[in-house]
């Protein structure tokens, strides 16, 4: 009998749980610390369980085929499943930078990579993963999961489902923070790059300079208060001692954004000084 939809919402849970304990222990014991891989702040990462359940509704029509022969099959699980895989993690990839302006993964630096959001070795990688996941993981998952009666089921998912709603409401304001932040950045700098062309075009504008000069010094100023309250404010939890999942992806990424606004900030308070010391 084909899986129910809370069967495969059960599923996504599932495997998204264990693709961030997969991935963190992988990264932690290169890192000899422990890492938090996820965009969350708990234990999940939602593209393992998207990409499993997709592979499922893609994927299980082919294994259990009766017209394919068994010999072609797990090849038609590599090809398919590393297409299915790579489409996934691509589209995932264009949406997180669409909506945050920041990139959790990018395999620029790798042979036969597209937009650095995928490449040829993860997408070998992922029809490898699609073989083990069919013929080795999925069956006794399947099997337990088909174990447990539907009203429990529901509750398992109501719990689950209100943590994990939570979690993303906070990672998706905190990401957005740091959007807004990187957004004013932007519009700034292309600020201070025009008038500086257009006061270096015009010896007569000096006076002008000086006034803009200072506006957009306090400008700077109070985006840099603006920084120092976010980090204040940001997560307060997570700097406890002995929390698990401290250090979401989400949170570093934000203070990757956060140090290099500062430095963009010195910056161009550093370029204002110097043109002021040229203007006398």
């Amino acid at each position: 009998m084909a899986p129910t939809i809370p069967i495969y919402v059960l599923y996504f849970f599932f495997y998204s749980a264990a693709g961030w304990l997969m991935e963190s222990i992988y990264c932690s014991l290169a890192k000899r610390k422990w890492i938090n891989r996820g965009f969350l702040t708990g234990p999940m990462c939602p593209i393992y369980g998207t990409g499993a359940v997709a592979l499922l509704v893609c994927l299980s029509p082919i294994k259990e085929s009766y017209a394919i022969p068994s010999v072609l099959k797990p090849v038609l699980l590599f090809i398919v499943g590393m297409i299915v895989a790579d489409i996934v993690e691509f589209i995932t990839s264009v949406l997180m930078e669409k909506l945050f302006h920041a990139r959790w993964w990018d395999y620029s630096d790798r042979k036969f990579n597209i937009q650095g959001r995928i490449c040829l070795r993860n997408s070998l990688y992922w029809g490898i993963a699609t073989i083990v996941f069919f013929y080795i993981v999925h069956p006794p998952v399947e099997e337990i999961i088909s174990m447990i009666p539907a009203n429990i089921v529901y509750i398992i998912l109501g719990l689950i489902f209100a943590v994990f709603l939570a979690d993303l409401i906070n990672a998706v304001r905190t990401a957005l923070d740091i959007r807004k932040l990187m957004d004013k950045m932007r519009s700034m700098k292309e600020n201070i790059e025009q008038k500086m062309a257009e006061f270096q075009q015009s010896v007569s504008k000096r006076t002008e300079q000086s006034s803009w000069a200072g506006d957009f010094s306090a400008r700077l100023t109070e985006t840099k208060e603006q920084l120092d309250n976010y980090q204040k404010l940001k997560r307060p939890g997570l700097h406890k001692t002995g929390r698990m999942f401290r250090g979401s992806q989400l949170n570093k990424a934000s203070d990757r954004s956060i140090q290099a606004i500062e430095e963009a900030l010195a910056e161009l308070k550093r370029k204002l000084t110097n043109n002021d010391d040229e203007m006398y």
